[in-house]
């Protein structure tokens, strides 16, 4: 998946301590809902 960063310059410091301290990542919804949908994916990885 290739992403654009779109840096918000009012948020980025909330942003950076949000993920700092609770690992919780500011996202669009399209985004979040995405995410979302490969938490039930089951992932296989090569042994």
């Amino acid at each position: 998946m290739m992403t654009s960063y779109l840096y918000d310059l009012a948020r980025l410091e909330e942003n950076h301590e949000s993920f700092a301290n609770q690992k919780q990542v500011a996202a669009s919804p399209p985004v979040q809902s995405l995410a979302q949908s490969f938490q039930s994916v089951e992932v296989f990885q090569n042994a």
